[in-house]
Parts: C-alpha cells; structure tokens; sequence
C-alpha cells in the first residue's frame, strides 16, 4: 500500500460514509502491517488530524526499523504541525516511546538536548509527563543517566550539567516565557509533580519555582497542578532531620497561609482549596510520623518540628472548619491519625469536637433526598465525621460525655421548636455515644453512667417526639430503640414514645419513610423491653389490629415486610408479655 493509498484508506474508514467501500477501508486497515516505507513518508506530508493520529498510533506497531527510520520518525513527530490537543497528546507518547525503545542510553543526552532545543513548549512537557507516566525509570536506567551517573559505574559524570538539570533550565524557561499560558503552566507543574519523587530537591526548591507556585494559585488547573506539586515534594521519602529542613527551607505552610483564604469560600478557586487541604493532610501526617520518634532528634530539631506542627495545626483547623464537605473532607484522615496517636495532653479534644457538632448539622437547603447524588455525598462525609467523634469518644470518652450534655443544653426550648439541623446534630451525638465507648459492648457500659441515663431521661420526657421534622422523628426513635434499657429502668417513660411511634407521628405518619420505618423500630422496641409492655398490650394489640383491618386500606399503603413487622408486633404482645389465654383471643 502506498502512502497515499493509505491515506486515502484512512479518511474512508473514518468517514461518515456508509457502504461497501466504507467495510472495505474498515477491513484493509485491520489487516493493515505498518512499516516505515509507508507511515514515514505520510507523516511528512499529511495535513489530515485524522490521519496523523492514526500514523502515530501505527508507530507503536513498526517491525524491524532501522536506526535511521527510528531517528527520521524521531524528528517528524519532534515537529509535527496539527495544534490538535489529541494529536500532539499522541505525538508526545510516541516520543516518550522512541526516548525508552528506539535509542541506547548513549544516545539520550543528544536526544534530551534535541528535544529541549527542538520541541515546542506543549509537547515538550507532553512528552515529559508521557515519560514518567510509562517509564520504568528503575529497571530502564533511565532515570541514573538523566541525574548525570553512568549506568555501569554509577559514578557522577564531571564538568557538564546533569540531563535533569537541563530539563530544569528549560522547563522554567518555557514558562517564563509563557507565564500568562495557564495550560502551559499546568502543564510545567505535571511534570514537576512527576518526577518530584527522585529528582534533586534542590532543583526542585529553587526560588523561581516557589514563586512560580505561589503566583499560580489564583488559578485553577494551573493551581491544582501546582500544589500537587508540593503534595508530591512534601511526602518524598527521606529522613526526619532532612524533611525538616526541606518543610523549613520552603516554608511553604506559612506561604499557604498567607495566600491562600481558608476561611472564606470562594476567595479562591475551590479546586485549589481542596488540594491545598490535602497538601495539608499530607504534611500534618508526616509531622506526626516524626513526632512519635521525637527521641532521635536533637534540640535544634525538635524546635523547628514544634514550629512546623503549630502551623500545621492551625490550616488543618481552618480546612476542617471550611464550608465545604471537599476541603474540610479532605483532612479528616489526619483528624483521625491525631485522636487515635496523640495523647490526651496533646490533642485538641474541644476543638475538634466544637468543628465535628458544627460540620454535622446540614445545611437549611437540605432535602434528606437519598437519590440525589450531591446529597449522597453530603451523606458520605457525615458519615465519616461520625467515624472521627467514636474516635474522640474511645479517646476521652468523659470530655465527649460533658460536650454532648452542653450541645443539648444549648438547644432552643422547648425541643419541638428547635431548628432542624441543631437538634439533629445533637441527637446524633447521643446516638452515637455508645459506639466509641470500651470495653464493648458499648451500650452496657454507658447504661452504668448515671450522667448519660440522665440525659436520655431528659429526652425521653421532653417534647422532642413533636418536632415537625421527620428525620428529627426518625433519629430520636431510632436513638430511643439503641438505648432501650432505660426503659426497663423507667418504664414510666414508655408511654409517651409508643404513642409516638404508633400515632401520627409514626405508624399514620403522611411521609412513607417515617411510616416503614416506624413499622420496623416499634417492633425492635416491643422485642427488648417485652418484659414491661404488659401494661400497654390490650391497647397496642387493639390499635395495630385496627389498622390492618382499616377498610381505607392502610396495609396496602405498607411494603409487604413493613405489615409482616406489625404482625409479628402482635405476636409478641400476644405470646411474650404473660396474657392468659382467653385474654389473648
């Protein structure tokens, strides 16, 4: 097939044309062997994207090529016209290709150098992030000849600057060249982010590049990329004494401190306000690790760890505090490796804990829709603030205890009143009390505190089964089943929380949820307090046998198990509560 031929081929096949000469393009470039002869020329002389990328595609696929082909391929696609992002996207993996297969690491300084002289901006990093996005830089060698060490002797080669150096020089060439280009600068950033793992921290550290990451974080791709950068940097592998100096030299939580606004939403881009939490997270985890190993270190040391540690805390608090589940999402790892690793002395309970009841309460705006994906996120990092508050309570569980007793006291009364998203913030700390408390199980062990019975008792005797909303409802009842065994110590609480769960507040509720749900928890209630229901049988049995049989067709408005739950409500009262036989017909 000749060069034209297969262009020809190529527009046909991917063409909107439909018919016999469309299946047969489609068929002779399946069966289609790529060789030089052919794809070389078309790659000179094509002016089609569509054929371009295909002839790029095709370069992987080339058999038996000669240094020469490989070299010719080298700089028509070092000098390939298409501006088509895909294209030079493409033509940069063929690079980053030809640079790993095609060439001897003798060949790879006159070929870095090419490639630095020779390439545009764009693909010359395309082709840098392809390089260590595919590269093996380990098993290669590449990566001992780029740092300036010959692979045998592993000896640092004399007098001349290191490949990584140069690509370092012109790297920061190109972008202050090209300092108002966000893709180019986005691009920059990829590929310091890349090799950030192995490269020579002092290139990486230089002012010019400090500058360049603070003076990009009003932007958002370039931003992002720019404090991945530093993620990348901050978790590099090396001994405590040197990641001090390197977190001191860079001073870069200081620097985040001033120009990024981690108290006012929107003041920077969102994005790069969820990376710099990250940034913060990774490098609140690296203290940490240090810190628990404090003996190895010397004064000078330990005073710069101090330092860094007390800013570090103070972002983390400002990330966990944000108003967006993301940011604040995003350090809740750390959060987490402080309550379980610090000892009592060190850890900021209060404040971690006023940050967990605050970022607990939903928004006004929310519609406990569980379908809608924004609000199923929202659920998950709730999810997860609950997992961090049993930490806090299997840490300092007595501190929690005094807390969740002051978040309800501050509540508005009486309870019905209260809004929404305070009472059910609050409600879940009780909720979920018993959960951190050792040894388990939890519930035992909290059911002996006289101050948390109290709590309940108080609950239980307020009006909080009037609150007009339903997940209000809903959480107290589910709260009231978790901690039954109050109710076998204060039976005279019962009353008011069965009228509750199978009145209009429950079982005739408007809203299905509460309705199925109710179903369910007042069968779990009458199965662990069965002992103390005689009192209430004939009335309950009478009541849930009414609207079985209700002739407006309640159970039809029921799922099939929610009735299966009643009726095995009534077998309960029936057979388990000590009712004489005829009583019970």
């Amino acid at each position: 097939m000749t060069p034209l031929e297969l262009e020809q081929c190529i527009l046909l096949a991917y063409s909107d044309v439909t018919g016999e000469k469309h299946w047969q393009a489609t068929r002779a470039l399946a069966e289609y062997q790529a060789d030089a002869a052919t794809l070389l020329p078309l790659l000179q002389t094509t002016t089609h994207e569509t054929v371009l990328f295909f002839c790029l595609t095709s370069c992987f696929k080339l058999q038996n090529s000669t240094f020469t082909e490989k070299t010719q391929l080298w700089h028509l696609v070092l000098h390939i016209s298409s501006e088509a992002p895909h294209v030079r996207t493409k033509a940069a993996v063929v690079l980053a290709y030809l640079l790993q297969y095609a060439f001897q690491p003798c060949d790879w300084n006159t070929t870095f150098q090419e490639l630095q002289q020779e390439a545009p901006p764009d693909l010359y990093f395309k082709t840098l992030i392809a390089l260590a996005e595919d590269c093996d830089f380990d098993s290669c060698g590449i990566k001992d000849v780029m740092r300036g060490y010959h692979k045998t002797t592993i000896t640092t080669i004399q007098g001349q600057p290191t490949i990584v150096a140069q690509l370092m020089d012109t790297l920061l060439r190109h972008v202050s060249q090209h300092d108002k280009d966000e893709t180019i600068l986005t691009l920059a950033f990829s590929v310091l982010r890349d090799f950030a793992s192995w490269v020579d921290v002092t290139l990486l550290i230089q002012d010019q590049v400090m500058m360049l990451v603070l003076s990009s974080l009003s932007s958002s791709s370039a931003g992002v990329a720019a404090v991945q950068f530093l993620q990348e940097l901050v978790s590099r592998g090396m001994n405590d004494e040197r990641k001090l100096e390197l977190l001191q030299q860079v001073d870069v939580l200081h620097k985040l401190h001033v120009h990024v606004n981690l108290e006012t939403v929107d003041a920077n881009p969102i994005e790069v306000v969820i990376e710099v939490a990250k940034l913060i997270d990774v490098t609140g985890q690296e203290l940490i690790s240090i810190r628990m190993d404090t003996a190895s270190l010397d004064s000078e040391y330990t005073a710069i760890l101090q330092k860094l540690w007390l800013q570090v805390m103070e972002l983390f608090f400002r990330c966990l505090a944000f108003d967006d589940i993301d940011v604040s999402g995003a350090v809740l790892p750390l959060a987490s490796r402080i309550v379980t690793t610090l000892q009592n002395d060190d850890m900021p309970a209060l404040q971690l804990l006023n940050i967990v009841h605050a970022q607990m309460k939903y928004p006004n705006d929310y519609q406990f829709d569980y379908q809608d994906d924004d609000e199923a996120e929202e659920e998950v990092y709730r999810a997860d603030l609950r997992k961090l508050y049993q930490k806090l309570v299997r840490a300092c569980p007595d501190f929690c205890l005094q807390f969740l007793c002051q978040a309800l006291a501050n509540l508005s009364v009486p309870l019905s009143t209260s809004p929404t998203s305070d009472i059910e913030a609050a409600l879940r700390l009780v909720h979920h009390y018993c959960e951190g408390i050792r040894p388990p199980p939890g519930l035992k062990t909290v059911m002996k505190q006289p101050t948390f019975c109290a709590v309940l008792t108080a609950l239980h005797q307020s009006d909080v089964v009037d609150h007009p909303h339903r997940e209000v409802l809903l959480l107290y009842y589910d709260l009231s089943v978790r901690y039954y065994p109050i109710f076998i110590k204060e039976p005279q609480l019962l009353p008011k929380l069965l009228g509750g769960l199978s009145g209009e507040r429950g079982l005739l509720h408007a809203h299905p949820r509460v309705k199925s749900r109710s179903c369910y928890l007042l069968l779990r209630l009458v199965k662990s307090v069965i002992k103390v229901m005689r009192p209430y049988v004939e009335t309950a049995v009478t009541g849930i046998q009414g609207l079985l049989t209700n002739p407006n067709g309640y159970q039809q408005q029921l799922r099939p198990d929610d009735a299966l739950y009643l009726f095995e409500t009534m077998g309960l009262l029936l057979g388990k509560t000590g009712l004489a036989p005829a009583n019970q017909q």
